[in-house]
């Protein structure tokens, strides 16, 4: 799908009524229009799955009739979820276990009574179950989980007198406290290990109150008043589906003081709010005041909150704006779209955590003074950052060689600002950084030594390094606790010691390359607490004059779990990847590595798949050996030789050798264990029985069982491939047992 990008008008226009806010700037806001809904809604839950799926459930659709009916966005298409009730105006809680609560909601049409009904949904299984029904029938109600196993604290009400809360232990709920009034849509936010927070200054008929907040003990079942909150001259925004997140501690809140918006936060540990600035009312555009309602979300991994907010045009189209407040330097961009084909108005909307985006599904628009009868079933994914990515000199300082004209990228620009909260100096720039292949004329060549440290490193998200570099210097990314790949081009000739330590980095991808990439190795290459994947496309040189022991690229390395090597890799360590506690799965697709050396993969506890070159010709002593929980092997027909130790692995159940002349092996040496010998299957090519029952080690084994192999080689469940494709030509990323295509070469998945 296409993204559209809504142009900025230049004019501004101002008013009496409109308000721009200090040092807040306003940019087009981009969004992508999904595929609508089957049913128009309003009132309904909308969340996001842990594998991205967008679910939607009940509300009310055209005409102010309730739908008893869910439905999922998934592959690109919505489906539909059977569903018992429609949790029109219901709470709606992710669970600790990755399923969702949601419950109560109004009982019939038109708004009329309230429920006690409850449901959960399943992603695992994608359906609702039904669970124990609420002592109260509520509407208008919120809930939250309360950080202490999968209990969930719920309270409020639309015109029903109630001023209980009450707790679900995962099955059953009890009601206890008394607010002393009621309360509709209070806020509710957790601070963990069971307590949580209730705002509120609307009855249950949403008659403005005083503002009041409660401290819930969950653990306890009581309930204090907390006064002197430094809320008391706010108005608390009123939203059917207010979303208030929590980031270091503290609660974000929307407050209204004399006809203007205020970004607020509560800090739990000093029970006392802090007023962050004001919210523009007015975009340039129009002269249209703001409403912002229904609320906030944040994104953790930016460190931003995003204030939702917009006004509905004469046409009937909606004025989406989204108020993007940075963490970081404590400032706000305001992003907004004209004519957008979706309402915000009682419509639903979850953060997406793979893209940042937020899904704004359903609405309704007011025509003749109705909205609840006017309902949309649109679908849109809005942008709320900047699409831009910063480069060069505003980001980099760099340092210039006049002789060949390179240049060095030696630090990370940074703009030092007050945080008048905590009294820190912060850095300004949060984001993602593309390093420049030329700037000034000067050919970008090398990032210096602890180019991207910085004390209090906490905004880069991303960096991408050119093909013109050729050298990474020692923990160039050190501290960048915020980054989670990195990808190492084909042109880098060298990289310093640990350049990843103390960073967030999840995976590191080496581009493929017929060049040898040299490393400092004193511990493993690449050094993270946080490392778990890794694809090596070419050779390693390893290089450390400090030492003569002999490392490998990821000896002792305590993450690493997922190793691949790519086609263009020929050769391997001694200790590759020796004491690799945390390595499960090792993938060859490179046919061009014909030894595996010595203690290449020893002691690695936790090995369970590993798919060998399919030209190996030899495994030295201790070549594979220690593994705890390797249960299969299969061994290519090229192979000739196997050290001593080379398979000792305690757990083999099955070995499948495809070589019609058996290894050859040492004299006097020790090789397997005598359960292992005992119980272990050894398939050989049909026709070499008598070979294998003859050779040494060999004729060790107890069971020796001919097979056809007729040219198709096998890969292990859980290895990770390349271009897997079914016989009849599709691709397929999780490939059940069976027989496929892969490389062009016929493989049996088992």
């Amino acid at each position: 799908m296409k993204k559209r990008v809504l142009t900025m008008l230049c004019a501004l226009v101002a008013s009496a009524m409109s308000v721009w806010a200090d040092g807040v700037t306003f940019s087009p806001l981009q969004y992508e229009q999904l595929p609508s809904m089957q049913t128009p809604r309003r009132g309904h839950a909308c969340f996001v799955t842990p594998a991205g799926d967008i679910v939607v459930v009940g509300g009310h659709t055209t005409d102010f009739e309730l739908t008893t009916s869910a439905e999922r966005l998934h592959d690109g298409a919505w489906e539909s979820i059977s569903i018992n009730n429609p949790h029109d105006g219901g709470a709606c809680v992710a669970l600790p276990d990755g399923r969702f609560l949601i419950c109560g909601g109004f009982g019939y049409g038109w708004g009329m009574g309230q429920s006690t009904v409850c449901d959960i949904y399943d992603p695992a299984t994608n359906s609702f179950s039904s669970t124990g029904d609420m002592n109260t029938a509520r509407a208008f109600c919120a809930g939250v989980a309360t950080g202490v196993d999968n209990n969930v604290l719920v309270s409020g009400n639309w015109y029903n007198y109630d001023t209980t809360f009450e707790l679900w232990n995962g099955s059953t709920w009890s009601s206890f406290g008394n607010k002393q009034v009621e309360l509709n849509n209070p806020f509710m936010v957790s601070a963990g290990g069971g307590i949580v927070y209730v705002f509120g200054n609307k009855n249950n008929y949403a008659n403005t109150l005083p503002v009041a907040v409660w401290k819930v003990d969950t653990n306890n079942k009581t309930a204090e008043e907390v006064s002197e909150t430094g809320l008391e001259d706010y108005d608390l925004i009123h939203g059917d589906f207010f979303a208030v997140q929590t980031t270091s501690g503290e609660f974000f809140l929307l407050g209204n003081k004399e006809d203007f918006t205020h970004l607020l936060c509560f800090n739990p540990a000093t029970a006392q709010a802090t007023d962050l600035g004001l919210l523009p009312n007015a975009v340039p555009s129009s002269t249209n005041k703001v409403n912002y309602s229904p609320g906030i979300v944040v994104n953790e991994s930016r460190q931003e909150a995003y204030v939702i907010g917009g006004f509905q045009n004469i046409d009937g189209t909606f004025t989406l704006v989204v108020i993007n407040y940075n963490m970081q330097t404590k400032t706000m961009s305001a992003y907004y779209g004209e004519q957008l084909p979706c309402s915000y108005n009682y419509g639903a909307y979850t953060l997406e955590p793979a893209t940042g985006n937020i899904i704004f599904t359903g609405g309704s628009y007011t025509e003749d003074g109705q909205a609840n009868f006017n309902i949309v079933s649109n679908c849109i994914s809005v942008k709320p950052y900047a699409e831009d990515t910063p480069q060069g000199s505003d980001i980099l300082v760099y340092e210039y060689n006049e002789t060949d004209k390179t240049a060095t990228v030696v630090e990370r620009q940074v703009w030092a600002q007050l945080d008048e909260y905590h009294g820190t100096m912060v850095n300004s720039y949060y984001g993602d950084i593309v390093i420049p292949e030329k700037v000034n004329g000067y050919t970008v060549t090398a990032i210096a030594d602890f180019a991207f440290w910085k004390d209090y490193e906490l905004g880069i998200s991303s960096v991408v390094i050119p093909k013109t570099v050729k050298n990474i210097g020692s923990f160039a990314f050190y501290n960048c606790n915020l980054l989670r790949e990195l990808t190492i081009p084909a042109t880098v000739e060298y990289i310093g010691q640990q350049i990843i330590a103390g960073s967030g980095v999840q995976e590191v991808t080496i581009e493929d390359s017929d060049m040898p990439l040299t490393g400092y190795v004193i511990s493993p290459l690449l050094d993270s607490p946080q490392l778990t994947k890794i694809y090596v496309g070419r050779d390693i040189n390893l290089t450390n004059p400090e030492t003569t022991y002999e490392y490998g690229p990821f000896t002792w390395s305590g993450t690493i779990t997922d190793l691949t090597y790519g086609p263009q890799v020929t050769r391997l360590h001694n200790n590759e990847c020796w004491s690799a506690g945390a390595l499960q799965r090792v993938t060859f697709l490179t046919d061009k590595v014909t030894v595996l050396p010595e203690h290449a993969f020893s002691s690695c506890s936790n090995l369970v798949n590993i798919q060998l070159p399919a030209k190996l010709e030899r495994i030295e002593d201790c070549g594979i050996f220690g593994s705890q929980v390797l249960k299969s092997v299969t061994l290519p027909a090229t192979l000739r030789y196997l050290g001593q130790q080379g398979l000792d692995n305690p757990a083999l159940e099955t070995i499948y050798i495809q070589a019609t002349t058996p290894p050859t092996t040492k004299e006097g040496c020790a090789y397997f264990d005598s359960d292992v010998l005992a119980n272990c299957k050894l398939y050989v090519p049909n026709g070499t029985q008598e070979a294998y029952q003859t050779a040494r080690i060999w004729n060790e084994f107890q069971h020796i069982i001919g097979m056809d192999y007729t040219g198709i080689s096998t890969v292990g469940a859980s290895a990770k491939v390349n271009k897997l494709h079914t016989l009849d030509g599709r691709r397929v990323e999780n490939p059940a047992k069976g027989l496929y295509i892969m490389n062009g070469k016929k493989v049996v998945i088992k």
